[in-house]
């Protein structure tokens, strides 16, 4: 019977850094193709939902799959922006009675400021 021994490669930091520089330029072109993809239907309205609907092909199956998946799109764009107001609302309400409890003058004035700050990702929460 032969024994066979596995070696282990040497570490070489190249496949690494090689390994992590296509995962990230996989997701910034994904994330580069969702950014254009919103802002142009945002942007034009019917006309780049017209447009995609063309090229999804000419079956009429595949042009109703198409719109399902748009009109998905926008029912969720739109729920996630009606939940980030309604949160911004309910933190600028919480935040001026916390500060007028608190004696805080024009405490009003400072629970505004902090709900319109709060639509600001991250950064708005840490400047309130």
């Amino acid at each position: 019977v032969q024994r066979v021994v596995v070696e282990r490669a040497p570490f070489n930091i190249r496949d690494y850094v090689w390994t992590g520089t296509m995962g990230l330029v996989s997701a910034a072109g994904q994330l580069t193709v969702v950014v254009f993809l919103t802002f142009f239907s945002l942007a034009s309205g019917n006309l780049f939902r017209r447009k995609l609907v063309r090229i999804a092909g000419a079956s009429l199956e595949r042009r109703k799959i198409t719109m399902e998946v748009l009109d998905d799109i926008s029912g969720q764009i739109q729920r996630y922006l009606l939940v980030q107001v309604a949160t911004s609302v309910l933190v600028g309400i919480g935040t001026g009675v916390a500060y007028a409890l608190l004696g805080l003058e024009n405490a009003i004035v400072w629970g505004v400021v902090a709900g319109v700050l709060n639509l600001a990702p991250y950064v708005g929460s840490i400047i309130v």
